[in-house]
């Protein structure tokens, strides 16, 4: 659940008039795009319930400038891109930093102004202009063209070279996800992603040394690659639910109907469970991990690095499957505007991932299986990856106590 709100939706703000103001946050389910790179050797992103947009960034301001969210499909409390607000309550499947690809571009360029305009060197530059950044000095700047650029005013300039669409040469930001078809990709997104992929790459390498900052999260090299702080930054709650990873495994088995290609669940872990690990990990990791995982950027370590910082920083609510109910209340203690109890008759459809007698058998024998510590151990032996979804969603445990002993406290 992303809800995102430079102040917290429902909360009095006092004006100097000392007039009490509301601001109404709308919900939002499931209404903004994935952004993938494309498959190989086609122009075609990955498969998603949001459905998908072709995307090649690999940094968050990649993200965020090179595969904007079409205009004309925003959430209600998002959709006006002159606003500095953004008061919406949105859940959906999208991986962790979906939201910079929608997120208003003053309420982007306040945040970034405000949390990383650091010193002189590494700042927020003015720019007569709409060009992107330039590489005339080593110095790295962020301009304000950057933000101004994701606008919807029809004299913003989001792509200098424009792309075609329906026998018009358009400039701006694309309406429509039919806008972004393979020449705008080409044209437009990928080589925007991509410039400002290096310059966001210089000014975190920057960053790092200049400041020796964030280094709690990792003492390996990849920490000048770790995304998480910038993530943790955003003026948003974010909350999660984590599955047992050896549960969930069971499920994926059954779900993708493994059992009817020749495979048991037990058998040759070490190939069938490789696509899962990769799915566990990537939406706590964020939308930037399986761009940089995709272009052999990213280890699957680097990937549980960069994970394990989100849960530690990035989240207001860690839940856990298995505490639903917990989890529900730690919403509402956290996040002021959000009541979870106030429907409690509603339930939601089940996705049962074993029909039938024979494979609901065999759904209840992986089940046992997996629960049991020994065969876990000597899965990871199998298939050492495994470790890593383990040690995420250990952590994730410990987060999620100690997030209810500081709520416990509050309340």
């Amino acid at each position: 659940v992303n809800a995102s709100s430079s102040v917290k939706v429902g909360t009095t703000v006092v004006e100097p008039l000392k007039k009490e103001t509301w601001r109404k946050a709308k919900f939002c389910n499931s209404d903004n795009s994935n952004h993938f790179p494309p498959k190989k050797n086609t122009f075609v992103p990955r498969y998603s319930f949001e459905g998908s947009l072709l995307c090649n960034a690999t940094t968050p301001l990649g993200m965020a400038v090179g595969c904007p969210q079409p205009t004309i499909r925003l959430c209600l409390g998002c959709n006006d891109l002159n606003s500095e607000y953004c008061d919406t309550v949105y859940v959906g499947h999208n991986y962790l930093g979906n939201e910079l690809h929608w997120l208003p571009p003053k309420y982007l360029k306040r945040w970034w102004e405000e949390t990383w305009q650091v010193n002189d060197r590494i700042a927020t530059a003015s720019s007569s202009d709409n060009k992107h950044i330039s590489d005339d000095d080593d110095q790295v700047y962020i301009q304000n063209s950057t933000w101004a650029s994701l606008s919807p005013g029809k004299d913003e300039v989001w792509c200098e070279h424009g792309y075609r669409h329906q026998n018009r040469t358009w400039y701006r930001r694309p309406l429509s996800a039919r806008m972004i078809d393979k020449g705008t990709f080409l044209g437009c997104g990928a080589p925007i992603a991509a410039d400002m992929d290096r310059k966001f790459q210089r000014f975190w390498a920057e960053h790092h040394r200049d400041r020796d900052a964030y280094s709690q999260y990792s003492s390996s090299s990849f920490n000048n690659q770790n995304y998480a702080p910038l993530y943790a930054s955003l003026p948003l709650h974010r909350v999660t639910v984590l599955r047992d990873p050896w549960s969930w495994l069971v499920s994926k088995f059954f779900w993708n109907h493994l059992h009817l290609k020749n495979r048991t669940c037990d058998k040759d872990l070490h190939i069938w469970t490789v696509r899962f690990v990769r799915d566990y990990l990537e939406p706590l990791c964020g939308e930037d991990c399986f761009s940089r995982y995709t272009h052999g950027m990213m280890t699957l370590e680097d990937m549980t690095v960069q994970a394990e910082g989100n849960l530690r920083g990035s989240f207001s609510v860690v839940g856990l499957l298995n505490e639903t109910d917990t989890f529900y209340t730690m919403v509402s203690a956290r996040i002021g505007y959000i009541d979870m109890g106030r429907n409690p008759h509603v339930t939601g459809d089940k996705h049962e991932s074993a029909v039938g007698r024979v494979v609901k058998e065999e759904s209840a024998r992986c089940k046992t299986l997996f629960s049991d510590p020994r065969f876990q151990e000597e899965a990871k032996q199998q298939a050492p990856s495994l470790s890593l979804l383990d040690r995420v969603y250990q952590l994730g445990v410990e987060v999620n106590r100690f997030q209810r002993e500081e709520l416990n406290q509050c309340t």
